[in-house]
């Protein structure tokens, strides 16, 4: 048996964990049921799991930390081979000291989603991270990344590294036949896509999304484009202004999920995704199953889901001559038939975690 604590049941990770659960004979715990300003349902996001999430106990210290209750009750039981934690957290250090006092005898494996940019550039840990990294390290059997340049760089300095992306399991999304089609070409006539480029960015409206830089490269393209705009956050007004001051044919649609979501993927040409900070990016692989090329930061973990000229390009966030010129040289990327441009299936990429938990 594995037995996997993370912190809360995202809806990017809902497939990983079912596989996990379904696959791996692991149990699943939570410290916490959502958090503050999440911009999802815990309903909905249960309702897709598998199995019954399990919700600590926790005593808070803090608004942002908190120790779980419990976790010696659940760790104490014989014929768990593996356990799973998050990072480099407080709850990883618990499990690390209950294992060291009651000689427990099973392997530590950190799920962290530190990027390439994080690692090297530094500037986005904190002390606390470095240092509980430092201390958690020695005592980790692996470390699940998922950035395949950051499990690189965990390798090469520690030994260990497991290349496992926040992607979908292709296989559990499954539409009504020809409601996809429907619903894509239904938003290309409402936005008079026919005829323009359609850039697409997906994400909060926030300042490190960096939407302004992609304003200003689509402000100098020389063909017919519509840019969509999908998200929401507190800089929405502020960069609707600008997108109407500078004349850009530019949609805000609000907040979509589910079909409505992936028929924009759909009837868009190129993502783009220029973040300043992201580590990871889970809108890369989700355009990419749509068959939509993608234009990705360099500083986002998703970057590694980029073959350039084979689904699209990795850009600088800093420059808005490069996010354009990568626009256009994705958009000559052929994929008349729409067909999945990820380098990769959902079960290609699991089989090696498989395998070490089996």
């Amino acid at each position: 048996m594995n037995v996997l604590i993370g912190i809360t049941l995202a809806p990017y990770r809902v497939d990983f964990y079912n596989r996990l659960h379904d696959r791996c004979d692991c149990e699943i715990h939570f410290v916490q049921r959502g958090f503050e300003g999440q911009l999802f349902s815990n309903e909905q996001v249960e309702a897709r799991s598998t199995y019954t999430p399990d919700y600590l106990r926790t005593l808070r210290l803090g608004r942002k930390r908190c120790i779980a209750l419990g976790l010696r009750k659940i760790l104490s039981r014989p014929g768990i081979r593996n356990v799973i934690v998050p990072e480099f957290s407080l709850l990883t250090l618990q499990v690390i000291f209950l294992k060291l006092l009651f000689r427990y005898r099973f392997g530590i494996i950190s799920h962290c989603d530190d990027s390439l940019d994080m690692l090297e550039g530094g500037t986005n840990f904190s002390r606390a991270h470095v240092i509980s990294r430092r201390i958690c390290m020695p005592f980790l059997r692996n470390i699940i990344l998922a950035d395949s340049r950051a499990a690189s760089w965990y390798r090469e300095k520690y030994g260990k590294g497991i290349w496992m992306p926040i992607i979908r399991d292709e296989s559990s999304v499954v539409y009504p036949k020809g409601a996809l089609e429907e619903a894509s070409g239904a938003i290309r006539k409402e936005y008079a896509l026919e005829g323009a480029l359609a850039v697409l960015f997906v994400a909060r409206l926030i300042p490190l999304k960096n939407l302004p830089v992609l304003l200003e490269a689509c402000s100098g393209l020389d063909i017919p484009f519509r840019l969509l705009v999908v998200g929401d956050g507190p800089m929405r007004q502020e960069w609707e202004a600008l997108a109407t001051a500078r004349n850009i044919p530019c949609h805000f649609l609000g907040r979509k999920n589910g079909l409505e979501l992936d028929a924009i993927y759909r009837a868009s040409d190129v993502l783009v995704l220029p973040s300043f900070i992201e580590a990871f990016g889970a809108v890369t692989n989700e355009a990419l199953l749509q068959g939509c090329r993608c234009v990705i930061s360099n500083r986002a973990g998703s970057a590694c889901l980029i073959a350039e000229g084979s689904n699209g390009f990795i850009c600088d966030p800093d420059s808005a001559e490069d996010i354009r010129k990568k626009i256009l040289l994705a958009a000559g990327i052929p994929n008349p038939s729409r067909a999945s441009l990820m380098p990769a299936t959902f079960n290609e990429l699991f089989s090696e975690l498989e395998t070490m938990l089996s």
